[in-house]
């Protein structure tokens, strides 16, 4: 899509429609009890994002990523000192880009199906990397909780629980897992049902 395309009015709606409804879906956030601390919470909002991207390609997705942490940001406030809504872009964007660069190079539910399972997958990698270098250890430190107070959240769940390390293989990553592989699903669905009349509009 060229620029000037991407920027016509049509597009610019559908792009704060599609911001706005995934703003909503994130006021529906729950945890996984048993998988994983309430701290990690699942959500839906990736669902218009991954639309976006299908309908408007990559750049779209990224936009419409932006847009709902932005509006989210400016409704609600952060709770986590910025740290949770970077961490919510952050994972969105590398959950949702794979499908979307796959389905926009070669449309075919084969390219969906590989796309989302790359997605599911970088987002797994993401989080375990993200969540061991960067995540809890600054939660810890900007809220002067040790790092022990997550893992033992954690080992509540999960007596295997016994350390960081531990924590991110027996909860992150499957809760990432679920997380990812329904977001997909559910967007890749929805898209191949509805997706010739939404490009109609």
């Amino acid at each position: 899509m060229t620029r000037s395309r991407f920027f016509a009015t049509k597009n610019l709606v559908r792009l704060a429609l599609l911001a706005s409804i995934a703003s909503v879906l994130m006021y529906f956030e729950f945890p996984i009890p048993f998988l994983a601390p309430d701290f990690y919470r699942m959500d839906f909002s990736e669902v218009p994002v991954l639309i976006a991207g299908f309908m408007m390609g990559p750049l779209a997705a990224v936009v419409v990523e932006l847009m709902k942490i932005l509006i989210i940001f400016f409704i609600k406030g952060s709770y986590t000192a910025g740290v949770g809504e970077l961490a919510n872009f952050m994972m969105g964007c590398v959950l949702v880009l794979p499908p979307v660069l796959f389905v926009r190079r070669k449309p075919s539910k084969r390219m969906l199906v590989v796309g989302s399972t790359m997605g599911v997958l970088a987002l797994m990698l993401a989080a375990a990397v993200l969540n061991y270098f960067l995540l809890i250890p600054l939660y810890a430190t900007l809220f002067n909780v040790p790092i022990e107070v997550y893992v033992n959240a954690g080992h509540a769940l999960n007596t295997h629980v016994v350390d960081l390390k531990a924590l991110i293989v027996l909860c992150v990553l499957p809760f990432n897992f679920i997380k990812g592989s329904l977001v997909t699903l559910l967007s890749g669905a929805l898209f191949l049902r509805i997706g010739d009349q939404l490009n109609r509009y």
